[in-house]
């Protein structure tokens, strides 16, 4: 549930967080501080207690939100946009989830611009080339191990100072939070991977041991997704059992295209504070 005062706008909500097409893609403007703040404001009502500061790097298209100031952060939430968006494109929700979470420190980093071939060679800031849109399990996803250390570096320098750390995407940013959070790259094992719209990249080169079989794993998936098809999650959801993984969960939403509603925010709000809760 949303904490007190604090209800969405399920039409705004899904408004900024449905994504464009992934042809023909523009940069979105990076935005500062009033913009993420006011933009918040108008998909919600009014939040009593204090609100995270908000650290804005615009020459890395690098957000960090949260904790307020003078709290302390315990846990840690990296968050991955999807194809062609910025960190911009989940400021606004990471927001949302802060002023319930003041232990969390949300980091948003902007991937780089990259050629990519669905796009018809196209430069948008991308985590890895993507082909096609069709079986995701047999691409090379050329420039993902790059983009894993990115991350790996990320945490070291954002989130050094806290034992746990949740890694999250949209899309192909959730199929990146996957890839990392699986192959053992970070220095500490994952309290959690969240994986919205998503889909597990290249498993033949994913091996799980004894620490990644327990992470905690939530996958939310449209069903009426054209982008990204539920058959896609599907198949994750059942090749990371195959595996052994025994802590992964995939919850569908019914005629939710590829995006997010109010009620995959909420949920996925819930698991976040069952899996980092204050301490």
């Amino acid at each position: 549930a949303s904490c007190a005062g604090w209800h969405p706008d399920p039409q705004a909500f899904e408004f900024f967080l449905s994504p464009r097409p992934p042809v023909m893609l523009a940069v979105r403007r990076f935005p500062l501080r009033r913009g993420l703040q006011a933009g918040a404001r108008r998909c919600f009502a009014a939040h009593d207690g204090p609100e995270p500061e908000i650290e804005v790097d615009q020459e890395r298209k690098l957000l960090v939100i949260g904790p307020p100031a003078g709290v302390q952060a315990t846990a840690g939430v990296v968050m991955l946009h999807g194809l062609g968006d910025t960190a911009k494109g989940w400021g606004q929700a990471c927001f949302h989830w802060a002023l319930s979470m003041p232990h969390v420190r949300w980091v948003l980093p902007t991937a780089k611009e990259i050629p990519v071939a669905l796009n018809n060679g196209m430069a948008m800031p991308a985590w890895y080339d993507i082909q096609g849109l069709e079986n995701r399990a047999l691409e090379e996803c050329e420039g993902i191990e790059e983009s894993a250390d990115v991350v790996k570096d990320l945490v070291a320098e954002k989130l050094g100072d806290v034992d746990r750390i949740v890694v999250g995407g949209f899309s192909q940013g959730a199929a990146l939070a996957l890839f990392t959070g699986l192959t053992g790259r970070l220095s500490k094992t994952p309290a959690g991977i969240l994986c919205m719209s998503g889909y597990l990249p290249r498993p033949a080169d994913i091996l799980l041991n004894d620490a990644t079989k327990e992470i905690p794993i939530s996958m939310h998936h449209g069903e009426a997704d054209s982008m990204v098809q539920p058959e896609m999650a599907q198949m994750s959801l059942e090749h990371l059992q195959d595996m052994g993984h025994k802590n992964v969960v995939l919850r569908m939403y019914p005629n939710l295209e590829h995006g997010a509603n109010n009620e995959e925010i909420e949920a996925v709000q819930a698991w976040l504070q069952k899996v980092i809760p204050p301490q």
